[in-house]
């Protein structure tokens, strides 16, 4: 349970020591239109999963277009300490000529050990765009034999400042293009899911990481390992929304967890150190229940929801 001053932050992270890096992919000088500029941004947080740091919003003025990567989340372990590392790359592409600002994001977060709510702030970033010439998209090359293509790239550079936003128009379109075979192919893509759900692990090894910290009684590391078994284990079940919260009441754990949860962090931040006796046991009795309703936990395939009515419309 946290302290009144953190309640109402949304996407808020619990961890002693969160690093941010905000990263450029050049100088924000002497930019033209249809200049494309990479941001990278790197967030480290200590005793936290990489999939509770929370996703950035990266917005742009009318006149820059933000295109987004794939995040990227890891999790990593040393002697025993977890750190969560979450890296978005986003890259900004100039499509007129004008000053720009980009707004400042702030990262609320809180620090359990010290028991106050921090912040980090990426400043804004402001730049201008100037209109430049087709030449500019031609590097400088030596002249003289052997250079044949100079005239044909200053043409062809010509021809994309000209014709910039229909070479764009297409090459969306043979994106959609690309993605409506993609999805025309059900073969391809179930192969691909079943490709990436066999390389995952297990719930059962998930399981056996959580109760291993339970009896060291690192209470840092039971925190982690209960949150990255649960993910897996809704996964692995196909629970629907609300689901494992119910099953965590009828079976009694959600009371256990609870009391947990407030020793660890308090009013303080400096809850109490132990862990209660009843928790290892709470935690069985409710996987049980869980795989009770659902299926097995040694593969995603066959898989049946726990909802008892999507059951029965099965076997119907």
């Amino acid at each position: 349970m946290l302290p009144a001053e953190a309640e109402g932050v949304a996407d808020l992270i619990t961890t002693p020591r969160l690093s941010v890096r905000d990263a450029w992919g050049g100088a924000l000088d002497e930019l033209r239109v249809g200049d494309a500029v990479q941001r990278t941004v790197s967030m480290q947080a200590d005793r936290a999963l990489g999939m509770l740091l929370p996703a950035l919003s990266f917005e742009a003025p009318p006149g820059i277009a933000v295109y987004a990567d794939q995040p990227r989340v890891e999790d990593r372990i040393n002697r025993g300490q977890y750190r969560g590392e979450r890296v978005e790359r986003v890259t900004y592409v100039l499509q007129r000529a004008g000053e720009f600002t980009l707004p400042a994001i702030e990262l609320p977060w809180w620090n359990p050990d010290r028991g106050v709510l921090e912040r980090e702030v990426l400043e804004a970033r402001s730049f201008a765009v100037s209109a430049g010439s087709a030449t500019d998209l031609v590097p400088a090359l030596p002249s003289g034999r052997g250079m044949p293509w100079r005239s044909w790239l200053e043409r062809a550079a010509t021809y994309v400042a000209s014709h910039r936003r229909a070479l764009l128009l297409a090459a969306l379109a043979a994106l959609g293009a690309a993605w409506g075979l993609h999805r025309a192919f059900p073969a391809v893509r179930s192969w691909a899911v079943a490709e990436r759900e066999r390389r995952r692990d297990s719930e059962a090894r998930y399981f056996r990481e959580l109760e291993r910290s339970l009896r060291r009684g690192d209470r840092d590391a039971v925190v982690c390992d209960y949150w990255r078994w649960r993910s897996r284990i809704e996964q692995t079940l196909g629970a629907q929304p609300g689901e494992l919260e119910q099953a965590a009441s009828t079976s009694g754990f959600a009371a256990v967890w609870s009391r947990f949860e407030e020793g660890r962090y308090g009013t303080s931040g400096r809850g109490s150190t132990a862990i209660p006796r009843d928790l290892k046991r709470a935690l069985q009795v409710f996987r049980r229940v869980l795989l009770a309703k659902g299926r097995p936990a040694t593969g995603t395939s066959g898989a049946r929801g726990l909802n008892p009515r999507s059951r029965a419309a099965e076997a119907g």
